[in-house]
């Protein structure tokens, strides 16, 4: 299953990017698409050189701190894919990554949509455990 929507993905994501180049580029013009798609690329170098990178050793420093880090790692990825769909040129994947930096956004897909931390998606049924360790000091 997972390899027929990866499939399907790769056939439709060329197919909604050259659509949405002729439709946005016959509005903008050619030199218009073609500074767009270096203005979104710059930005996409930006985010991923100052936001994802320095929420990395952010996560470095608070992890040698002792601190829990999940929820750090779980924004710094989404900030990494952000900056990257910047990077590729197309007006889907710019505004997919334009989208994933919004934290507001980022935050409602990670706990609606990714199955992470959702007990409720899980199919394995907790126990309830009682541990139990005999004093041997009597």
């Amino acid at each position: 299953m997972k390899s027929k929507s990866f499939f399907l993905l790769i056939i439709l994501l060329p197919a909604i990017e050259i659509f949405l180049f002729v439709e946005i580029g016959s509005i903008l013009g050619s030199i218009g698409t073609i500074i767009f798609t270096i203005l979104t690329a710059t930005i996409g170098l930006y985010l991923l050189r100052n936001g994802a990178f320095n929420e990395l050793s952010n996560i470095q420093s608070k992890a040698l701190q002792g601190f829990s880090v999940g929820d750090n790692i779980i924004s710094a990825v989404s900030s990494t894919i952000s900056g990257i769909l910047l990077i590729i040129p197309g007006f889907f994947t710019d505004f997919t990554g334009l989208v994933l930096f919004i934290k507001p956004v980022r935050n409602w897909i990670i706990s609606n949509i990714l199955p992470i931390n959702n007990p409720q998606k899980s199919n394995h049924r907790r126990k309830n455990v009682i541990d139990i360790d005999k004093d041997d000091s009597e």
